[in-house]
């Protein structure tokens, strides 16, 4: 079973629906976001019944805000080890899985690092953060590309 979370935002009055365990989720919310509710489930079809009657929700009834939007891409962690150390950068894809089918010789990180600190974050942020639909060069030469983007 799945773990699902509900998130809300009062600010942008939206719920969103994530999944875990892409637990390396360094998407940037809205500040006032927060989890109110979550479930273990089979899918996410079974997520999204049990989301709609936790919030009174009829089952046929489109939801009151905007919700369930099609997969958005996530900020996750990667890093590239060659050997005395590593080079560390920002990637956005759907899944860690995207990220490592695509480019073999990136690691998709989905713990915290004790290093990692908001300073380091914003760092590599500012230097290193890509799209995975419009590879830089960099990420091109990390290793070869095996294919298109799962």
């Amino acid at each position: 079973m799945t773990l699902f979370e509900l998130w809300h935002s009062e600010s942008e009055s939206s719920y969103s629906l994530r999944y875990f365990p892409d637990i390396a989720d360094y998407h940037v919310r809205p500040s006032d976001e927060r989890v109110v509710w979550s479930v273990r489930a089979d899918s996410y079809e079974a997520a999204l019944q049990k989301r709609n009657e936790f919030l009174g929700w009829a089952p046929e009834s489109p939801p009151p805000v905007p919700f369930d939007y099609p997969p958005e891409k996530r900020t996750f962690l990667v890093v590239h080890h060659y050997g005395q150390g590593g080079l560390w950068a920002f990637v956005d894809a759907l899944s860690p899985s995207q990220i490592e089918n695509r480019f073999s010789a990136l690691q998709v990180i989905s713990e915290r690092q004790p290093w990692f600190t908001p300073e380091e974050q914003r760092r590599i942020a500012e230097r290193n953060h890509y799209d995975i639909d419009q590879p830089s060069e960099w990420l091109m030469k990390l290793g070869s590309i095996t294919g298109p983007a799962v």
